[in-house]
């Protein structure tokens, strides 16, 4: 790829994105358009998730679970609580975190979290 290429490309990709993201609003709009756009956006989610994380850090609770389960971890997975620390784990968008959780869980017993894994 020539530069003048690379330029003309990367100057309409700066241009359509600003024509994108600067919208005029009015000001008056209902709380459920404005949650719309959040949503259209992909900002309220990345701030829900923000907000989980910082107001339930679930780290200690994965750490009980381990410690009152160290005896026998191959069976965490029993554990109510193990399966509230994957839940917001996924709400919180913390993949490997999810990751490692459900790597306690035995495959034969759901297969289809093979993927997941």
């Amino acid at each position: 790829m020539t530069p003048e290429v690379f330029n003309d490309l990367h100057q309409n990709l700066e241009a359509n994105s600003q024509s994108d993201t600067i919208k005029t609003e009015t000001v008056n709009l209902s709380d459920q358009l404005i949650i719309q756009n959040l949503i259209n956006a992909g900002t309220l989610l990345s701030d829900l998730q923000e907000w989980y994380r910082t107001t339930n850090n679930i780290d200690p609770m994965i750490q009980n679970i381990f410690s009152s389960n160290s005896e026998n971890p191959e069976n965490i997975y029993q554990d109510e609580k193990y399966w509230i620390c994957v839940l917001m784990a996924v709400v919180q968008g913390r993949i490997e975190t999810t990751r490692h959780l459900l790597s306690f869980y035995p495959i034969e017993k759901a297969p289809v979290l093979k993927s997941i894994k």
